[in-house]
């Protein structure tokens, strides 16, 4: 098992994404009972959009203390929050639009600009949410991630180089396959954050599920191995198929 990292299974993933949206729940509630506010980074992908169902569903959208919560991005494609691979555009479809949150904590990646202006500026304003000294790399609070077969994660993939990065924060990336050029965290404020907590479900991520858990060397050099051997807090948050060869 990789140093530092632990893993949940849960019978499906409705069960699996209410329980993190409990969990959820009781640590914007924590954080504001200390007075204080908390950075929350989401991801895009299938089994997020379950996630976010439940934020934004009966039971959770009013029952969660959003006045602490800073919501953040992990990537986002340059395309509109209209297009259907908007990452923020389904964050919004989904739970933004239901819950009461102020939208100035809402800090979306813009899509519709130029990617190197909008890595300066997503990364400035990161910067001066979570109040970073000149130079030093943010701490979130909790990052959720998703993890493809290839093992990468956000919009990081093994051997890939950014073509543009501000201050290590985010920085541009063009993603095999992928038409339109992606903004995204660095490993580097990755594995700064507090917490992670990998979402990963289906039995077609059992074997990276399996190869990333147990060390092989086959994943020892995907972004999804290097998150999970050296984050401070790191846990994967399975179903049942994502866990069979566990």
């Amino acid at each position: 098992m990789s140093p530092g990292s632990n893993y949940h299974t849960f019978k499906n993933p409705n069960e699996l994404c209410f329980a993190l949206a409990l969990d959820i729940q009781k640590f914007c509630e924590e954080k504001a009972d200390e007075g204080a506010e908390c950075s929350l980074v989401l991801s895009g992908g299938n089994t997020p959009k379950l996630l976010f169902e439940q934020l934004g569903s009966s039971t959770f959208r009013e029952a969660i203390n959003w006045k602490s919560a800073h919501l953040f991005w992990v990537d986002e494609k340059l395309v509109p929050t209209s297009h259907p691979e908007s990452n923020f555009g389904t964050a919004q479809n989904l739970f933004l639009n239901y819950i009461p949150i102020d939208k100035k904590n809402v800090h979306k990646i813009r899509g519709e600009g130029d990617a190197s202006a909008e890595v300066n500026r997503y990364s400035d304003e990161i910067s001066r949410v979570l109040k970073c000294s000149n130079g030093t790399l943010p701490v979130f609070d909790w990052i959720f991630l998703g993890v493809g077969q290839d093992g990468h994660i956000a919009s990081i993939y093994k051997g890939m180089e950014f073509e543009y990065v501000k201050d290590n924060i985010c920085g541009v990336i063009k993603a095999p396959g992928q038409k339109s050029k992606i903004i995204t965290l660095t490993l580097d404020t990755i594995l700064n954050a507090s917490r992670i907590s990998f979402i990963v479900t289906g039995a077609d991520k059992a074997e990276i599920v399996d190869a990333v858990l147990n060390n092989k060397k086959s994943a020892e050099n995907m972004p999804a191995s290097i998150i999970s051997r050296n984050a401070a807090s790191v846990e994967w948050l399975l179903d049942e198929r994502a866990a069979t060869l566990l």
